[in-house]
């Protein structure tokens, strides 16, 4: 498949999202054609992404196992949102597989804006994993080739997980040159969630900083922006708890923690659905209201258990062995530290996906183009103008 063959789909569906408004599963489902199925998944997986992760994995498995291996542009998309899905569950060893398995392919392909995007997607798997050096590499590699683009987006997109990077690596300069950049960059284009992100992460710099009065402003303009998905909605929420808590607001602090939780219940993603609980609990902790505290993070290692969150149970049995001495419960505290030990000297890979479907994932990329077919004549007469159109436009830059 060429650059312009992938063009062209991308132009097919404009024309189809002008006409059609928008794409859903069920067009998805019905679509034969095994490419613009890849296309359309391309669609979904953007909506998907930010309000329903369990639709994300449905959508990535439908597709490995439509496709089965027949369309490279199928696998490579497949992976991409399969890879996604892991990296959103925890699963981040497994999910940095696959998405470098999708880069290799739009990398051949010279799609740019995947390309991109996908080395943002590999940062952000490689600085979960704590390996900030190479993440740093790879957020860098997006930024570069998303110069290249012809949005503005992927040339600044990375930014904010450089910045989370460069914080890891006590680098606080550099980590607020880069959070500045990109949250300027999204005020600028009115990509006001992301820009709620980039504000809240400028205030974490400050805080390191100790400059409290500007870590106070951007978290006041952080949770001032509008939000319309869920997954930034209930970020915005935690992001709320944080400032009236650091403000000694612990009513307000309180309400939002909850509030977070009730908007991620919904999303019934594990990795943020853990993080709500995480918050409360520590909210508890730090009022000294112990046994509140072990409560929630009993919920917090139900859900990192049930999802093979594998650092988080580590985490939160470190945080129930000190409750349960500040009880002076020492039974309680002997039994957590013992299967912390445990965990601690047997740590091993844990996936948590749909094995024997995902086995698609884990083949080669097909290196043989799929001849597209022509699924209508609709079809056939929009590909036949499109390509009139790139006719004219080569002979004009020719003569």
């Amino acid at each position: 498949m060429t650059k312009v063959t992938l063009s062209i789909l991308l132009l097919f569906f404009s024309a189809c999202n002008f006409l059609d408004a928008q794409i859903t599963f069920t067009g998805f489902k019905k679509e034969k054609n095994i490419n613009f199925k890849a296309q359309m998944a391309l669609q979904l997986e953007n909506v998907y992404t930010r309000n329903s992760v369990d639709s994300l994995k449905m959508l990535g498995v439908y597709l490995l196992a439509e496709n089965d291996n027949k369309s490279a542009l199928a696998n490579a998309v497949g992976y991409k949102i399969i890879g996604l899905y892991q990296r959103r569950i925890g699963e981040y060893e497994k999910a940095l597989i696959n998405l470098k398995r999708a880069v290799k392919f739009f990398e051949r392909e010279e799609d740019n804006e995947l390309t991109s995007e996908l080395y943002n997607s590999i940062g952000l798997t490689l600085y979960l994993l704590e390996e900030y050096d190479e993440a740093i590499i790879s957020f860098n590699t997006s930024l570069r080739i998303g110069k290249l683009c012809h949005s503005s987006a992927p040339s600044f997109n990375a930014k904010l997980g450089l910045s989370k990077a460069l914080i890891s690596k006590k680098d606080y300069l550099g980590a607020l040159k880069a959070s500045k950049e990109y949250t300027f960059s999204c005020m600028k284009n009115k990509y006001y969630e992301s820009a709620s992100n980039g504000y809240a992460t400028m205030g974490d710099v400050y805080l390191y900083l100790k400059d409290t009065i500007k870590s106070e402003s951007c978290f006041k303009k952080s949770i001032s922006l509008p939000v319309e998905s869920n997954v930034h909605l209930g970020n915005q929420w935690s992001n709320k708890g944080i400032f009236y808590f650091q403000m000694n607001d612990f009513d307000s602090s309180l309400y939002c923690f909850e509030q977070s939780l009730e908007v991620r219940k919904k999303l019934n993603n594990p990795k943020d659905l853990l993080e709500s609980y995480y918050n409360l609990a520590e909210y508890y902790k730090a009022r000294n209201e112990i046994n509140k505290a072990i409560i929630y993070f009993d919920r917090a290692r139900e859900i990192a258990n049930k999802s093979n969150l594998f650092d988080d149970q580590i985490d939160v049995l470190k945080q129930l062995v000190y409750c349960w001495k500040a009880l002076k419960q020492f039974d309680n505290a002997q039994d957590a530290q013992l299967i912390l030990t445990s965990l601690e000297s047997n740590k091993q890979e844990k996936w948590g996906i749909d094995n024997d479907v995902i086995e698609f994932a884990i083949s080669p990329i097909v290196s043989d183009d799929t001849t597209f077919q022509k699924s209508s004549n609709t079809l056939e007469y929009f590909l036949v103008s499109i390509t009139v159109i790139l006719g004219i436009f080569i002979l004009r830059k020719k003569f």
